[in-house]
């Protein structure tokens, strides 16, 4: 090749060379340019050979006069996204090519997909946080914290902190998440009511021959939290249930108990002594003297247990430790308002709180 056929074969593949400037070049700087482009153009090339292959799969026929065709539309270089977008743009250049499918089917049902699949996740996102605002975890259901949690959301599920979105939220672990504005706080919290009386009506615990009645319609409407209001409705629900085979009478029963200045925690204890009596009636006398002897045994050696602290200054955690009356859980920490998760915090530690969840994902 002579200089000048050198000098050309840069020029056309480097444009901002000109000969003023290879000329002035020694034999053996020209020499490595040259090589240098014959390499970019035999990757290029290469490219190229990847990409209409991609395109044959995309339903484009391969066919050199497809090819062709194309080149004389986008050069000699060309990505299959160039294609796509050209002949979404020209339907009659898409007609003048031939194909053996619909082209980019599977692609567009891909991307159909995918856009599904995020619509989905974007309404899972919304419901979750939704819910825990009516609860007290006042997180905005808007587009950046949706994104703050998918920016977040791999490092925390791998980590294993948390399993789902409630659950990181819960634990404070999505960093950057906004609150609602208090008009939107406000609003949650009356819809939360309002539902709430609707499916206390609707299932028959509201009974309006009660003298409670007008009282519990308005403990629900204007008082207290919505987060304790539902776990008192679920209490009182079901002690009224154990109260009486007459579902009339226990709509009675509910009312009272709900209108009364019993608080949760009382209700919570009041629950879990008629299931301690239930599962007590079910025991063998032989259950009951070993039950007796178990219960003699605990209660001897529970104050040193619950006294010991972890060597970090904390309460330990017994698998026996109660938490106002209810097992400490995921279930159970999960309908704790902010507050008592705090507490719960200070008093057993993160690293320990963190661990029972783990152990009780499944339960």
């Amino acid at each position: 090749m002579t200089r000048s056929e050198k000098m050309q074969l840069v020029t056309l593949h480097n444009g901002s060379l000109n000969f003023d400037i290879l000329e002035a070049l020694s034999e053996s700087e020209l020499d490595k340019l040259v090589s240098q482009v014959r390499l970019r153009v035999v990757q290029q090339e290469a490219e190229q050979a990847k990409t209409n292959l991609a395109l044959t799969y995309a339903g484009l026929r391969n066919l050199e006069s497809n090819f062709s065709k194309i080149k004389n539309k986008l050069g000699a270089f060309y990505s299959v996204e160039q294609v796509r977008k050209l002949i979404e743009a020209d339907d009659s250049f898409k007609r003048s090519l031939v194909w053996d499918d619909e082209p980019f089917k599977e692609v567009r049902a891909q991307e159909q997909a995918d856009v599904q699949h995020e619509h989905t996740e974007r309404r899972k996102f919304s419901a979750t946080v939704n819910a825990l605002s009516a609860q007290g975890f006042n997180v905005a259901d808007n587009d950046a914290n949706y994104q703050q949690w998918l920016a977040q959301k791999d490092d925390i599920v791998v980590s294993g902190s948390a399993s789902s979105l409630s659950e990181a939220i819960i634990l404070g672990l999505v960093n950057g998440l906004v609150p609602n504005p208090e008009a939107v706080v406000q609003d949650i919290d009356q819809k939360s009511r309002a539902a709430l009386l609707q499916s206390v009506q609707s299932i028959s615990r509201l009974n309006l021959n009660s003298p409670y009645a007008g009282a519990v319609k308005r403990k629900i409407l204007s008082e207290s939290t919505y987060a304790e209001l539902r776990e008192r409705a679920d209490l009182c629900g079901s002690l009224a249930d154990s109260h009486s085979p007459d579902p009339s009478v226990n709509g009675l029963y509910f009312c009272s108990l709900f209108a009364s200045v019993r608080d949760n925690s009382q209700l919570r204890d009041d629950m879990e002594q008629t299931k301690e009596r239930k599962r007590l009636r079910s025991l063998s006398p032989q259950e009951l003297r070993e039950e007796n002897q178990r219960v003699r045994s605990f209660d001897s050696t529970l104050q040193r247990l619950e006294s010991d602290q972890t060597p970090d200054g904390f309460k330990k955690l017994r698998p026996e430790t109660r938490w106002k009356g209810q097992e400490i859980n995921l279930k159970s920490i999960a309908r704790l308002d902010k507050e008592d998760v705090k507490s719960l915090l200070r008093l057993f530690g993160k690293q320990q709180i963190d661990q029972r969840i783990l152990e009780t994902r499944g339960f």
